[in-house]
């Protein structure tokens, strides 16, 4: 009988939409497997079950708790782990997991004898991530800073920004930052031998409108920047966190963000002003006295939710159909690269606790 393939709705924020649409399933159709919607699937981009079943015959809408007993479960991101106890031993779960930063979560599926691939572990040979929406992720970051930064600040000649971290979303940042604002733009991205010298960052800290953290760090237990430095900065300038990496109490020492003591946010409140109340959730072994106004989302492609879906549909697809059809078992030396690919997604023990 063919694997059935349960997709979740995502219950976080109301302003998260990002259920794939119904043409996506309609590429789908030629596959035998039996695909569970939840009920409530598509309603926020304005879907109704009828658009889904015109295009694939193969569709069943259930309710959440009969989705999450399908064969392999897919969700973009990651639900709650008290919801993820749902899933059944030996099922497949295909999600942006995050493994480096969600040891405790990880380790509790595998336990659970759940099956893991995350999307964002997905890479060809050379290390690219094959599921990513990196220029949406920075895109709206950038436009969101730069209309805040704009109200704080709105007789500035020129905007001054200075980006953490030189890879792959420290580069976009260079160019969204420079194409961000009609002011002209002065974008420095630095590493580790300047966020390591305390008086060149302190200096440049001084003269950032934008402070913007674009980091991966190979170990989440440690700062880039501490707190202090923080009050280097202009008390009129905004820190943008793209990585938006969040704390993990579970950890020892806990897990903590690139630039201590900044808060995380989320599609319903990515604007978050020194007073706001998501200051109280830091934990208070992480000092967070110097504060400046944070643009922060850890879901950055959800503020575009049709955008970062024209990229995810055609990204997840080609994976859905090997899962589909070899679910776990699959040969890392494969003729075909997406299997090689999805092989490499697969949880391992370096990721558990």
């Amino acid at each position: 009988m063919p694997r059935t393939l349960g997709f979740l709705s995502m219950r976080f924020e109301e302003e998260e939409k990002r259920d794939f649409r119904p043409g996506f399933f309609a590429k789908l159709r030629d596959l035998p497997n039996p695909v569970f919607l939840e009920e409530t699937y598509g309603k926020k981009l304005g879907y109704i079950p009828e658009d889904y079943l015109q295009v694939n015959s193969k569709i069943q809408f259930l309710p959440r708790d009969e989705v999450w007993k399908s064969d392999i479960v897919i969700s973009v991101r990651t639900p709650p782990e008290d919801e993820l106890k749902a899933l059944k031993r030996g099922s497949i779960f295909f999600s942006m997991l995050h493994y480096p930063t969600r040891r405790k979560r990880t380790t509790m599926l595998a336990d659970m004898g759940v099956r893991l691939y995350s999307m964002d572990a997905v890479t060809d040979e050379f290390g690219h991530r094959m599921i990513q929406d990196f220029s949406g992720t920075v895109n709206n970051a950038l436009v969101k800073g730069m209309e805040v930064l704009d109200r704080q600040k709105p007789h500035l000649e020129k905007i001054r920004v200075l980006i953490l971290g030189s890879g792959e979303l420290g580069k976009l940042a260079v160019d969204h930052a420079i194409h961000a604002s009609q002011k002209p733009v002065i974008a420095v991205s630095v590493g580790r031998k300047i966020t390591g010298n305390q008086a060149l960052i302190k200096e440049l800290l001084q003269e950032s409108d934008i402070l913007i953290d674009a980091t991966f760090r190979n170990d989440p237990r440690q700062h880039i920047l501490e707190n202090e430095q923080i009050g280097h900065l202009p008390p009129d300038s905004i820190i943008i966190d793209i990585s938006a990496d969040d704390y993990d109490v579970n950890m020892d020492p806990i897990q903590v963000k690139a630039i201590e003591g900044i808060p995380t946010g989320n599609l319903g409140r990515y604007i978050l002003a020194p007073d706001d109340v998501s200051y109280e959730k830091i934990p208070p072994q992480v000092c967070s006295k110097e504060r400046r106004t944070v643009v922060s989302c850890n879901a950055w492609p959800g503020v575009n939710p049709h955008a970062c879906l024209d990229r995810y549909e055609i990204q997840v697809e080609h994976f859905i159909r090997i899962m589909a059809v070899k679910a776990y078992d699959l040969d890392p030396s494969s003729s075909d690269p997406y299997e090689r690919a999805l092989h490499r997604a697969k949880n391992n023990e370096k990721h558990r606790l």
